[in-house]
């Protein structure tokens, strides 16, 4: 019988499913442009929700000897409850579609389009998220098509050309959800600016009016290509987005995985700690808010490790305070360390740093993060690498 940990697995690596993402990606792809056809926003494909919709595609064909058609299982009971058991958390809204046997992706799609239950489900406005599972048993070809959808308050999504799995042209169009606002210490209000880049530390971008429509360009070439689009707020405070296409004709089997293609739910750090040690937030004007953000130089951990080194009052810092480290030798160090579970997948370091003089080519700085027994880095960064003196850069590893 399966139980929760089945949900602590990427299905996308069982075999069972890996034949059937394609599918999944078109019945997305169609959903989406059935929305847009009716002036919606198109829906970002989540691997929590197809996890959860991927196991009850499998359970009700195999969990069930006499076959099943419905909405509920053997094991968590309702949508809700499978949905939470995945790992979706902060669902606001939520809804499921099913076909009770096997059909192809457009067939899906109509069927439920000419139902008005299931028609009102992918048309309704307030979901932002879907995931997809499909499931047919070899012996029989007896089959389960499950599509769950959502909405997650906490989370504001970038689209690609409606979720389209490739493109063969580099001009694309974004849609860009903005945040309805957020409760607690974070507290982001809906954003005012943004900017987009091809890669993570926005080289070269510029800040931007918001708005939920932007034509792009990706990098040339062929294969996978990711635009990330960082958004704030009236106060200065922000947050990044991303989501990935394929540039070409067809991506390989081995690339086409879920951790590829859709979103994971992140989990928000808690910042009790630093509310306690920071109370002066409402100075913070340009602190860089990211899912799962484990610690900062805030955190109790982060410490002189070597040389010289000493906390100075800064207006253009996070915070308005910042460590200074000599040019002495021997070198000046700090660190930090976080005992927080790092989750599978991305991550990214990032530091905001200045130099007093940027003319030289020589190494100013070295950067790098330990994760047990794993090295990454150093990032080598010359004085020469930042644009102007005196002025804060953000550097990503």
């Amino acid at each position: 019988m399966f139980g929760s940990q089945a949900f602590a697995q990427d299905s996308a690596q069982s075999p069972s499913f890996d034949a059937f993402i394609r599918k999944e990606a078109d019945v997305i792809y169609e959903t989406n442009l059935k929305r847009r056809q009716d002036g919606l926003a198109p829906l970002r494909w989540n691997a929590e929700l197809t996890n959860a919709a991927r196991w009850f595609a499998y359970h009700a064909v195999e969990g069930h000897p006499n076959g099943h058609c419905g909405h509920n299982d053997l094991v968590y009971g309702e949508l809700t409850d499978r949905i939470t058991a995945a790992g979706y958390d902060h669902a606001q809204a939520w809804g499921e579609n099913v076909v009770c046997g096997y059909v192809d992706p457009k067939d899906a799609v109509d069927a439920w389009m000419k139902s008005p239950g299931h028609h009102d489900n992918m048309m309704n406005p307030a979901y932002r998220e879907v995931g997809l599972g499909y499931y047919q048993r070899e012996s029989d070809g007896r089959g389960y098509v499950v599509q769950d959808l959502a909405y997650d308050k906490y989370y504001a999504p970038v689209i690609i050309e409606n979720e389209a799995l490739t493109t063969s042209v580099p001009e694309v169009t974004l849609y860009i959800y903005n945040l309805e606002g957020k409760d607690g210490f974070d507290g982001l209000a809906p954003a005012k600016e943004m900017m987009i880049a091809n890669e993570p530390s926005f080289a070269g971008a510029q800040w931007e009016p918001f708005s939920t429509e932007k034509k792009w360009t990706l990098d040339a070439g062929e294969g996978w290509r990711t635009v990330y689009v960082k958004t704030r707020d009236g106060l200065g405070r922000s947050t990044m987005v991303h989501d990935t296409i394929y540039l070409g004709a067809e991506p390989s089997a081995e690339s086409l995985t879920l951790a590829q293609v859709a979103t994971r739910v992140k989990t928000i750090f808690d910042y009790d700690d630093i509310e306690k040690q920071r109370t002066d937030a409402a100075n913070w004007n340009q602190v860089q808010f990211s899912s799962a953000w484990l610690a900062d130089d805030s955190s109790p951990s982060f410490q002189l490790l070597q040389g010289n080194g000493q906390w100075v009052s800064d207006d253009a810092a996070i915070g308005r305070q910042s460590f200074r480290l000599a040019a002495d030798q021997p070198l000046s160090r700090a660190w930090m360390w976080s005992g927080n579970f790092l989750p599978a997948g991305t991550a990214y370091a990032y530091f905001r740093m200045k130099v007093a003089n940027n003319q030289s080519d020589v190494t100013a700085i070295k950067v790098r993060v330990d994760i047990d027994n794993k090295t990454y880095g150093p990032l080598d960064i010359k004085a020469s690498d930042f644009a102007a003196p005196n002025q804060y850069q953000e550097f990503a590893l």
